[in-house]
């Protein structure tokens, strides 16, 4: 039996995937035949691309941007279609090296080469064919959902793979119409710990731009060990984990809508507070 493969500790992961008639005829065909050709797993991609990046950092003065080149994506399956998330991981590398480019210098005294090195990225975006349009397919967070994320879903989305794992799926149009929902309940939670409804502006607008058929997915990736040792993820009686924050949401916007505000913003407090002793986990770690 192969070892399971070492997928980021921390890191949490939020995909859309498209169907394959959202791409154009050539990028289509290209994702036709890399399916057919038996990629690795969604799991063994995300440890292939953690593992270029521990490499990558461990070298003193090297680059500190992943060398993937070949379009690579993980896949999903719905409603009977092979649905589609770029990985994008380079061009999405040069995306934030743009925005921060002393995070990508190798040393203190390494700007004029960083700031080099960002000149020849830029020359080269018109080769990265699966995010020519700049849009990139995937986000990440750190040890926990941010309470935007957990408001797109339900707990029936759960659709967990197996006892280690958690994945939360629902269609592109049910959770821009949740979000869109939820913008006007959040309005009226005070206190300075409900998300800003342009959170919410920012992450519908993001959707918009996808196919109206794609699937958004919440991939809790290597953090449900640590979670669930530190009782911040739950086991069902099947012994699958679970995010209880799901349903102390859904209890917050019930007691919004019945004009309970104290009762809302309880529920929605558990959520926070789960939330901050999760990040705590990175101070630890």
């Amino acid at each position: 039996m192969r070892p399971a493969p070492l997928i980021p500790p921390h890191q949490l992961h939020l995909r859309v995937y498209e169907p394959l008639v959202a791409f154009p005829s050539e990028r289509r065909r290209a994702w036709t035949q890399y399916v057919a050709a038996h990629p690795p797993s969604n799991e063994e991609l995300s440890a292939q691309f953690y593992e270029e990046s521990v490499r990558a950092n461990a070298i003193a003065n090297g680059s500190r941007l992943p060398t993937e080149r070949t379009p690579h994506a993980y896949i999903a399956r719905h409603e009977g279609q092979i649905m589609i998330s770029p990985v994008q991981l380079r061009f999405r590398s040069i995306r934030a090296a743009e925005e921060r480019p002393d995070l990508f210098s190798p040393t203190g005294l390494a700007h004029g080469a960083a700031a080099a090195l960002l000149a020849s990225l830029r020359d080269e975006r018109e080769e990265f064919w699966d995010a020519a349009d700049g849009q990139i397919h995937a986000r990440t967070a750190a040890w926990s959902a941010p309470i935007s994320w957990l408001l797109m879903f339900r707990p029936e989305n759960r659709c967990n793979p197996g006892p280690q794992q958690l994945l939360l799926r629902a269609s592109l149009k049910e959770v821009a119409q949740r979000l869109e929902a939820v913008q006007e309940e959040l309005e009226a939670m005070r206190g300075g710990i409900a998300p800003a409804t342009s959170e919410m502006a920012k992450m519908t607008n993001w959707l918009r731009a996808f196919h109206p058929k794609g699937l958004v997915e919440l991939d809790y990736g290597g953090t449900v060990s640590s979670l669930l040792a530190n009782r911040l993820l739950r086991r069902d009686e099947n012994d699958m984990p679970f995010d209880e924050g799901l349903f102390d949401l859904l209890a917050a916007r019930a007691a919004l809508r019945a004009g309970n505000l104290k009762g809302a913003i309880a529920a929605f407090r558990r959520v926070y507070e789960r939330i901050n002793r999760a990040n705590l986990l990175a101070r630890a770690s």
